[in-house]
């Protein structure tokens, strides 16, 4: 064991997390046909790798690491007519800025339980880099939010009853007063395994993500809240997650595992700003508003390494 440093450059599409736009409406009136947009976002042309450096260190009591990353946040915001066959419109902002985002992580072996045994912990913060808070090793457009609803990384609670905003995880967000405020992100993870056999083995988990945005990001514009329109549309919200995480495995012979998991999921969404109460809501044939939501879900894996 020792110390070690290491630099790399990798690809920034697998870290990107899907710009909004929702609280962006017609200019003419602050507010879209019901539930329709009236604007579209989109990245820009990748034009830098993210770039992401650690130090560790190694020893015989576990092992330490200090990570951190910088990662471009290039979007662009258009109109509806973005979607049709041969959009006649032009680019109407652009975002073009760095986000960043460290980690700090310890591991403890605990050889005085059982050989093997060991306690990781973790917690990462980040500003306009969602992806090395909530995202996972799929590598595709935008990666971060879609994969992890795949049983990978932290997977998305359904909250909000409809009344939050589409994309819940987002590097930036388009607001009223003409930028792209990143988000703040934040999570921290917590890991024991303990072998009861040489071939048999447990492990249990906890999580707490968060990710966090501006005002202006959560204010709907003010026009629709002056006007009270019944196509007004909520800014983003705030959303956290807590995740409890338990496990069995079992190697029948080297390189070859076979496990069960169960994961349990609470996240929890903040009340979207001018959205009206839970009872005048309901007096207009609406769902109220459900401010959290709970996941169980379990996953089989057998693993074969050669």
């Amino acid at each position: 064991g020792g110390f070690s440093a290491t630099l790399s450059i990798e690809d920034e599409v697998s870290h990107r997390a899907r710009p909004s736009f929702w609280n962006v409406m017609s200019a003419s009136n602050g507010v879209a046909t019901p539930g329709i947009p009236t604007h579209a976002t989109q990245f820009l042309g990748t034009r830098m790798p993210d770039i992401v450096a650690n130090l560790r260190v190694d020893q015989p009591w576990g092992s330490a690491q200090l990570s951190a990353a910088v990662h471009r946040v290039g979007v662009a915001l258009y109109n509806s007519a973005f979607f049709v066959a041969t959009p006649a419109n032009t680019v109407l902002n652009k975002s073009d800025s760095l986000g960043f985002a460290v980690q700090g992580g310890v591991k403890f072996n605990l050889p005085m339980l059982a050989p093997g045994d060991n306690l990781w912990l973790q917690a990462t913060y980040a500003k306009g880099a969602v992806g090395y808070t909530n995202g996972s090793n799929l590598a595709f457009v935008n990666g971060v939010n879609i994969s992890t609803n795949m049983g990978v990384g932290i997977a998305r609670v359904s909250s909000g009853n409809g009344w939050q905003e589409g994309v819940v995880d987002g590097d930036c967000v388009f607001t009223y007063a003409g930028s792209c405020d990143k988000s703040t992100s934040f999570s921290v993870v917590g890991a024991f395994t303990h072998y009861w056999t040489p071939s048999v083995k447990s492990w249990l988990a906890a999580s707490y993500y968060q990710v966090r945005y501006s005002d202006n990001a959560i204010n709907p514009i003010p026009t629709a809240l002056a006007t009270g329109a019944a196509s007004f549309l909520p800014g983003v919200t705030n959303y956290r997650e807590f995740d409890l995480v338990a496990g069995l495995g079992w190697n029948p012979i080297r390189g070859f595992e076979i496990g069960a998991e169960v994961t349990w999921m609470h996240g929890v969404v903040s009340r979207p700003v001018g959205l009206a109460t839970d009872a005048a809501l309901l007096a207009v044939g609406l769902p109220a508003f459900k401010a959290s939501g709970d996941l169980i879900r379990g996953r089989l894996r057998m693993i074969r390494a050669f």
